[in-house]
């Protein structure tokens, strides 16, 4: 967590988690900010900065950002927030995902979705963003949750595409990903192979769907032969996903949202 320069000695404290997208170029080299509105309160604009030592680097690709925030008097709860950089640097554009903004005396959390590019060259061209609460703004909650499915689920989640725009922080490594790819690959393949050139001739007549053309038995075989590959597939990409790491205490992918999950000895890998 990055404490700001204006946190010491004031009563209420937030703090603010910024989740970068996982796709190539989504962190941003341009200077972030932010304001917060609440019920009872308005915080002025906030500028979201790095450590003095200068090893950090917030809001890189597939980060999530932990800030330390002050408060000089109670923001009751939270309503929207804007949010935006100032489009210098090098790589200004910044793929957002998620601002989850937790008060830590209250012990609330409000987690605003975002899942937007913000850069003049994508989508709208603005590189500020204006967020509500969830219980504020209702009419976008299936977007959000479409958008995150889209964008996360895509990126992190699909054993292929993973393999190239897996988040930084998650420790399903890529070459476990690769590994588990050609294990499905090379698994079908065995499992057709068990079907192949069976004696008894098919009689029943082809169905055609534009250049596909097939049988009934033909199609049968492959329910079968995807019955038979799913189960082995689905345990290995299991293991891997939920084995602990070698000298890894706990896993910071699942603490930072304040879960904790089963798993599996280290040897399993």
């Amino acid at each position: 967590m990055i404490p700001l320069a204006s946190t010491e000695n004031t009563a209420c404290r937030h703090k603010a988690s910024f989740t970068t997208g996982a796709w190539r170029n989504s962190g941003t080299s341009a200077k972030v900010f932010m304001k917060l509105y609440g019920t009872e309160n308005s915080r002025e604009v906030i500028e979201l900065t790095r450590n003095n030592d200068g090893n950090s680097k917030p809001f890189s690709r597939g980060n999530t950002d932990n800030f330390l925030l002050a408060v000089g008097q109670p923001l009751g709860s939270l309503v929207k927030l804007h949010a935006g950089h100032d489009s210098f640097g090098e790589d200004p554009s910044w793929l957002l995902n998620e601002i989850s903004i937790t008060d830590i005396e209250g012990n609330s959390r409000w987690k605003f979705p975002c899942y937007c590019w913000l850069a003049l060259e994508s989508e709208d061209g603005s590189t500020t963003v204006e967020l509500y609460a969830p219980n504020v703004n209702k009419r976008h909650g299936f977007k959000s949750e479409f958008n995150s499915t889209r964008i996360c689920g895509l990126a992190n989640d699909h054993l292929r595409f993973s393999v190239v725009t897996k988040e930084p922080r998650d420790f399903f490594t890529r070459v476990q990903r690769v590994t588990c790819c050609f294990f499905v690959f090379l698994w079908g393949m065995l499992s057709s192979a068990m079907f192949y050139n069976i004696d008894n001739a098919d009689e029943t007549p082809a169905i055609q769907v534009g250049p596909l053309k097939m049988t009934g038995r033909e199609v049968g075989f492959s329910i079968f032969t995807a019955l038979i590959t799913f189960p082995p597939s689905f345990l290995v990409v299991l293991i891997f996903r939920n084995s602990r790491r070698s000298g890894v205490a706990h896993d910071e992918f699942d603490v930072n949202e304040g879960n904790k999950r089963f798993r599996l000895p280290h040897c399993c890998i």
